[in-house]
C-alpha cells in the first residue's frame, strides 16, 4: 500500500524546468572548465543543457491538502490554478455534500481526503456528483494518465450506481454516451463487480476498501485501465472511447439512481493527471546522462594520471 500511496499522491510539478544558460566569466577560458579541454567542456555543457531543457512530465494533482477552502487551489471547493480551470462543483438532482477530513485516510499514512455523501430526500431515484475541469492541453500528449483512489463508504444496494467518468460538458446529472470513459459499479449488475466502459471486471467492489485506479489514455485510439485493491491488480484490454472526442476535461465522481430516502457515501483522494513524455524526449535524457557519465570517467582518468 505504501508504494501505491507514493505513486498516487505525487505532488504537482511544473510542465518544464527553468532552463539555465552557461556563461564563462571574464578572463576565463573553456579549458579552465573542469580542466578537461575546450571540446570536452563544450560537450559537457551541452549535455547538461540537454537534460535541463528536456520536457518534464506535466502533472495536475488534487490531494486536498488545503482542506475546506475557496482561497487555495488544492482544497474543496478550491479555486482555479495549477492546471485546474475551476474549483469543485456539484451537480445532479441531489447535490452531494462534500467535506475534507483526515479521520480514516484512504491509504496508510495518508492525510486529507474528500468525503462526499448523496442524500436523496425526494420520492424518486436521483443522483449527486462532484466534478472539476482541468486544462485540456495536457490531453494533446501522445498519451496521458488519470489516477486516483476511491472508496465506497456505504454498501452497494439495488439499482444504485457509483460512477466515475470524464466528459466534455459541465453539470451533468450522470454518465452518458457522450462521455470519453466511464467506471461504474452496481449491485444489480455484474455481481457487484467494477465495470470499466463495457468491460466487466472480476474485481468485487467492497465497502470500506480503497481502490487505486490508473487509466492510460491515448487520444484518437482508446484507453486501458487498472484497479488495485491492496493485494490484486486487474488490468483491462484496450477499450474504445464512448465518444469521438478525446478531451474529456471534466472529471466526475458520484452516485446515480440513488433510491428515495437513501443516503450513500464515498471518498476520493490522490487524483493525478499526468502527460507521458514522448519517446524522443526520453531518448534525449538517456543520451545526455550517458554522455555526462562518459565525460565524468574522462575527468577522473585525467586527474588520476596527474
Amino acid at each position: 500500500m505504501n508504494n501505491t500511496e507514493d505513486t498516487l499522491r505525487a505532488a504537482h510539478v511544473p510542465a518544464r524546468p527553468i532552463v539555465g544558460c552557461f556563461r564563462v566569466a571574464a578572463g576565463a577560458t573553456w579549458r579552465s572548465l573542469y580542466g578537461i579541454g575546450s571540446l570536452r567542456a563544450i560537450v559537457l555543457a551541452s549535455g547538461i543543457w540537454a537534460i535541463s531543457a528536456a520536457p518534464v512530465k506535466a502533472q495536475i494533482a488534487a490531494n486536498f491538502d488545503g482542506g475546506n477552502s475557496t482561497s487555495v487551489v488544492d482544497a474543496f471547493i478550491g479555486k482555479t490554478g495549477d492546471g485546474w480551470l475551476s474549483g469543485w462543483t456539484t451537480s445532479g438532482g441531489s447535490a452531494p455534500a462534500g467535506t475534507v477530513v483526515n479521520t480514516t485516510p484512504l491509504v496508510s499514512g495518508g492525510g486529507n481526503y474528500l468525503s462526499s455523501s448523496v442524500a436523496n430526500i425526494g420520492a424518486s431515484a436521483s443522483s449527486g456528483l462532484v466534478f472539476r475541469k482541468f486544462d485540456s492541453s495536457l490531453t494533446t500528449s501522445p498519451s496521458y494518465t488519470v489516477s486516483f483512489n476511491f472508496r465506497l463508504d456505504t454498501a452497494l444496494a439495488g439499482a444504485q450506481v457509483f460512477n466515475i467518468f470524464a466528459a466534455n460538458t459541465a453539470s451533468l446529472g450522470g454518465p452518458s454516451a457522450a462521455d470519453l470513459w466511464e467506471i461504474s459499479v452496481q449491485a444489480n449488475s455484474n455481481g457487484g463487480k467494477w465495470k470499466i466502459g463495457s468491460n466487466a471486471t472480476t474485481m468485487l467492489a467492497t465497502q470500506g476498501l480503497t481502490y487505486a485506479f490508473t487509466l492510460t489514455i491515448t487520444p484518437g485510439v482508446g484507453y486501458t485501465a487498472s484497479i488495485f485493491n491492496g493485494t490484486t491488480t486487474y488490468t483491462t484490454p484496450s477499450i474504445a472511447f464512448r465518444t469521438g472526442s478525446s478531451t474529456g476535461d471534466y472529471l466526475y465522481f458520484g452516485a446515480t439512481s440513488v433510491a428515495a430516502s437513501t443516503t450513500v457515501g464515498y471518498s476520493i483522494d490522490s487524483i493525478v493527471i499526468s502527460s507521458i513524455p514522448e519517446p524522443a524526449d526520453i531518448a534525449t535524457i538517456f543520451a545526455s546522462v550517458s554522455l555526462l557519465a562518459a565525460m565524468g570517467g574522462i575527468v577522473r582518468r585525467r586527474r588520476h594520471r596527474a
